[in-house]
């Protein structure tokens, strides 16, 4: 992956007012996409560090009764100088409280100096609250809406079916990748658009 992939005007100079936070589901219900979440997070990982982007990589996931979200910084803040992470390691299991697990990372991503934001999210948009799955949809996308008072988010669906409902109910923009390769061409045009370049 060479920097071109995601145009020919970005540059460093212009990536250096981007910063970019990409959450990862590693909840039980992503098992069967694990290895294409795994694939993405190098692909993007790669990319980015080509480019000189400032960027976050985390995974989250509950404990057993969905009560306790544990997320996992696989790597803040990367630059080009620091070793690669284990991303090839991704594991899922446990349940999935995707609103407060944006709402953790909001706080990290509000660290940022960097005038632009931008969230990628990779799950299923299956999220779980107290076994209420409307309540949990509605509190997700409230937690997005949060997030794009100062930044921006993409929901990333990975696999070849059409995204779910709830996806697309708590994701107001989203791409949905099928081959794995168009990944960084279709992220390119909207990393361009809100780096302003």
């Amino acid at each position: 992956i060479t920097p071109e992939i995601f145009g020919q005007r970005c540059t460093r100079a212009t990536a250096g007012e981007l910063a970019v936070t990409i959450l990862l589901d590693q909840s039980g219900s992503m098992r069967c996409r694990m290895p294409l979440v795994r694939e993405a997070a190098i692909m993007l990982h790669d990319a980015l560090t080509r480019l000189g982007v400032v960027h976050s990589i985390y995974g989250h996931t509950t404990d057993a009764c969905e009560d306790v979200v544990h997320l996992f910084p696989h790597l803040r803040r990367q630059s080009p100088l620091k070793d690669l992470p284990n991303l090839g390691g991704l594991d899922s299991g446990g349940g999935n409280r995707d609103g407060t697990a944006i709402r953790a990372v909001k706080e990290l991503m509000r660290l940022d100096s960097e005038p632009h934001k931008l969230m990628l999210m990779v799950n299923d948009g299956a999220p779980v609250t107290y076994r209420n799955d409307e309540e949990a949809i509605k509190q997700t996308r409230k937690a997005v809406n949060e997030i794009e008072e100062f930044g921006r988010v993409i929901g990333i669906w990975l696999g070849s079916k059409e995204p779910a409902n709830a996806f697309k109910a708590i994701y107001k923009e989203y791409v949905a990748v099928d081959n794995m390769n168009d990944l960084p061409k279709v992220l390119g045009a909207q990393l361009i658009k809100e780096a302003g370049i």
